[in-house]
């Protein structure tokens, strides 16, 4: 341990153990820079100078005895804040302030982006061109159209249809009683004075009624589209059911025993008697719609014109050609009307190959 010194740390308050030959030896002080001795020092002995208050330390392990193996190392006075020439007129308290509150400049291009009230400069933009004044009346008023909670004159220019009313006729013949307290339609009065029986009739129902309302005529005759309008679209009697397995639009499925569809496959009996084609992509176990009888298009058909359409031994399609194997099963599913379009009408007479 010879070798070692215990220091304190100005800074930590800690003693630290480091090698004697690195500490400083600080000595007698003396009077002038004249009188620092040339003799019987050792490496890193400090000493200051009374006049100038300058330190400093023998630096050189072999002594020449001169004095100028002395060297200055720094001044011991005190340095005092204000004594620095040109030095910042705020005091140390201040900056020391100021530096705990710096921030770092950051990208953002929103207000309190990330966070729950982002504002975008389009957000508010749009807030300025919607804001109101508040009236002396209480009332929110538009600032471009001025008293809105005295005016009668329509300034938007709302109509029925705006409302929901685009079915009512502009003859004045019924007209409210009285509010409705509950949920149900209110009694209404005719022309005539006589009030019609209450509606027991929720809103919420006649609204769907209104928007499930049909137009009746005297067709006898189904008449299907032999051309639907759009690539994956079919005309015809179509049914909502359930898939047993991933399918997609033009999938022909038959109907398993668990009461779901399943794609068709004409290699044996009990996956044949297809009765539907997918009209859309249908995840297993879940419902979605089936043509039952029909015109169908998929723009990636090819067919051959008046060709019948068979059950393919892939499962899920359609094919030209019958198949031909031991035990596979030929049933007839459609007529091709064009390129791509098919009439779907599955037979159920099917022939077993032997």
């Amino acid at each position: 341990m010879a070798a070692y010194k215990a220091i304190m740390n100005p800074f930590t308050g800690n003693l630290t153990l480091i090698r004697a030959d690195s500490a400083f030896h600080l000595k007698d002080s003396v009077a002038t820079y004249n009188d620092l001795p040339v003799s019987g020092n050792t490496e890193n002995d400090v000493r200051i100078t009374q006049d100038t208050d300058k330190m400093y330390t023998w630096g050189i392990a072999s002594a020449t005895g001169l004095l100028s193996d002395w060297k200055e190392i720094g001044s011991a006075t005190s340095v005092d804040w204000s004594n620095i020439q040109n030095g910042p007129s705020s005091s140390t308290s201040d900056i020391d302030d100021a530096v705990s509150k710096r921030h770092t400049q950051n990208t953002d291009t929103k207000l309190d982006e990330g966070g729950a009230n982002e504002l975008t400069v389009a957000d508010i933009k749009d807030a300025v061109d919607k804001k109101h004044e508040h009236s002396n009346k209480g009332q929110l008023d538009l600032v471009t159209d001025g008293d809105h909670d005295v005016r009668t004159d329509n300034p938007h220019s709302v109509d029925k249809s705006d409302v929901g009313l685009s079915n009512v006729t502009d003859n004045a013949q019924v007209k409210k009683a009285s509010s409705s307290t509950d949920d149900y339609l209110p009694k209404w009065v005719g022309t005539s004075g006589d009030e019609l029986e209450d509606s027991s009739v929720s809103e919420t129902d006649a609204a769907d009624a209104v928007s499930k309302k049909h137009t009746q005529n005297t067709d006898d005759t189904l008449v299907l589209e032999d051309a639907p309008a759009s690539d994956h679209t079919a005309n015809g009697l179509k049914c909502e059911l359930t898939a047993g397995e991933n399918v997609a639009f033009g999938d022909v499925c038959y109907m398993k025993s668990d009461g779901k569809l399943w794609k068709g496959d004409a290699d044996a009996e009990a996956t044949s008697y297809c009765i539907a084609l997918a009209l859309e992509t249908i995840t297993a176990d879940s419902a979605g719609d089936f043509l039952l009888i029909g015109i169908a298009r998929d723009d990636t058909w090819n067919w051959t014109v008046g060709a019948p359409l068979y059950l393919s031994t892939t499962a899920g399609e359609l094919t030209e050609t019958a198949p031909s194997g031991s035990g596979d099963i030929v049933q007839i599913l459609a007529i091709a009307t064009h390129a791509d379009r098919i009439y779907f009408n599955p037979s159920l007479t099917q022939v077993e190959i032997s």
